[in-house]
């Protein structure tokens, strides 16, 4: 099986590409629930048998009268969770502000998103994983920071 975005080679439970996060059945909804057999040692969205982790990230885009937003849910190896967590964070950073409803979406979205992110950091990696963790790393930082400045403005 081939996503067929980028046509890297998926997995055979695989719902997400590893390469470009893509979806790869199509979902009726715009949550996405992880219900794969999974015998309890391989991701739920690139199917690599490694530490895991439940996890649930969330993005939201926000338009001046509505608001698009995902949400990804499962258990998932380090890789994907760095995946998802910039990937939906970086979106929802830039896009959420706009709307009043989006405004305190997004800072709900982007504290959920760095509380779960931060609760995987003692999960390890697979040796043979060269995914690019220091670029994520130093991203992840300056979100976690910039959030905890939004939350202290909006909490005061």
């Amino acid at each position: 099986m081939f996503c067929g975005d980028c046509g890297n080679g998926l997995t055979v439970y695989a719902k997400f590409c590893s390469k470009c996060g893509k979806e790869t059945l199509a979902s009726a909804s715009d949550v996405v629930n992880v219900d794969v057999p999974n015998h309890g040692n391989s991701c739920d969205t690139c199917g690599d048998v490694s530490p895991l982790k439940y996890c649930s990230f969330s993005q939201n885009i926000g338009l001046v009268l509505m608001r698009l937003h995902k949400n990804i849910q499962g258990n998932l190896c380090k890789s994907c969770i760095d995946n998802y967590f910039a990937k939906f964070t970086l979106v929802t950073f830039i896009f959420g502000w706009w709307g009043i409803i989006s405004f305190f979406v997004t800072a709900a979205y982007l504290l959920n998103n760095v509380f779960v992110f931060l609760g995987t950091t003692s999960l390890e990696r697979r040796r043979d994983d060269n995914s690019s963790f220091k670029a994520w790393s130093v991203f992840s930082l300056v979100v976690i920071g910039v959030t905890f400045v939004v939350y202290k403005v909006v909490t005061t």
